[in-house]
């Protein structure tokens, strides 16, 4: 009860946040609270359409050296919609200029950024309070509740990296904790097996990992940049490798199911988790086995009426891999984990 009560506390603060950003002037495109540009946004953003490129570092602002957000919200004081500011950045040591007019975030903008973060986790977090209302005592009606808080905890502050920056340390945290509780769902996943005791020692392991690569990026966020890049890399690496668990723990246990009742679900359920896994573990893959650069239409390819992701490696040549969710019409990794969560085995 008490991490549901946080988890809604947190999406909701987010959630406040986001909204009372409407109508107000920003730079044309996100920075992180490390000067971090983020590829976010769209192509009509005045950051996008300047030759300002994602994936950079700011630098300077009119000249004037900026370390952090708040040098970087000091220089932009008093800018309104409209006007030109001149920036220095950098990515992957090379140094370039850009001059970017500042924008009014319209509820069209918003919508299609920010609006699908908070959406994306809203759902997710009543999916998991739904669950957990309904078989408290369950343990795969747990597992899918820590895995869709964790989710949406992890999407809402997703959102905060933007601004006011509040949510750094737990954004962290919950995306490392997300191959662990992929694991910890596919172990307590009603498909009529035993659980083996070494699964609990390997989650366990799993878990050491997860917390010590969230408290690791926390501490490099500001004071080392290759620290951060290179705990990102292997973050991302362990998210590419638990969606393939994922994948394949139920192709195994739909062709092994011995009852018509686990078949069906596991069947329902692989569809949703191919659709859910299979771009981001094919992207990465790409990305860091066969370098292909993140531009590749692979990467950016939508599945109708599925949950899915879109991996873009930043910044190029070596730099972090964002994975931004986007929804669908009946969005079957929500529903069916849920429908089959909540049957009777």
């Amino acid at each position: 009860m008490a991490l549901a009560i946080a988890a809604t506390f947190v999406v909701g603060v987010c959630a406040v946040n986001a909204v009372a950003r409407i109508g107000q002037p920003f730079p044309g495109f996100f920075v992180w609270e490390n000067l971090y540009v983020p590829a976010v946004g769209e192509p009509s953003w005045t950051g996008a359409s300047s030759g300002l490129r994602y994936q950079s570092w700011v630098i300077e602002v009119e000249g004037r050296p900026v370390t952090d957000a708040h040098d970087f919200e000091n220089a932009l004081q008093g800018r309104h919609a409209g006007d030109e500011v001149s920036y220095l950045l950098e990515q992957g040591g090379e140094r370039y200029e850009a001059r970017v007019a500042m924008m009014t975030l319209t509820w069209r903008a918003w919508a299609s950024v920010l609006g699908i973060y908070l959406l994306d986790a809203l759902i997710l977090l009543v999916a998991g309070l739904v669950v957990l209302y309904m078989k408290p005592a369950d343990a795969a009606a747990r597992a899918l509740f820590y895995f869709s808080t964790n989710l949406s905890v992890y999407i809402a502050t997703s959102a905060d990296l933007f601004g006011p920056y509040l949510f750094r340390v737990p954004y962290f945290l919950t995306l490392n904790l997300i191959p662990l509780l992929v694991c910890r769902l596919l172990s307590h996943f009603p498909v009529g097996r035993t659980r083996s005791p070494a699964e609990r020692r390997w989650l366990a392991i799993l878990a050491a990992i997860s917390i010590a690569l969230g408290v690791v990026s926390n501490l490099a966020f500001f004071r080392n940049r290759t620290l951060l890049l290179a705990v990102d890399t292997v973050t991302h690496s362990l998210l590419a490798a638990a969606g393939l668990a994922g994948i394949v723990f139920f192709c195994w246990h739909f062709v092994r199911a011995r009852s018509a009742l686990v078949r069906a679900r596991t069947q329902v359920v692989l569809l949703g988790t191919i659709g859910a896994f299979a771009p981001p573990v094919i992207a990465l893959s790409a990305v860091f086995l066969l370098g292909v650069p993140q531009g590749n239409p692979l990467a950016r390819r939508k599945a109708p009426e599925v949950r899915t992701f879109v991996a873009r490696r930043e910044p190029q040549r070596g730099g972090l891999i964002k994975m931004q969710s986007r929804i669908y019409p009946r969005c079957s990794l929500i529903q069916t984990p849920i429908r089959h969560t909540l049957a009777e085995r």
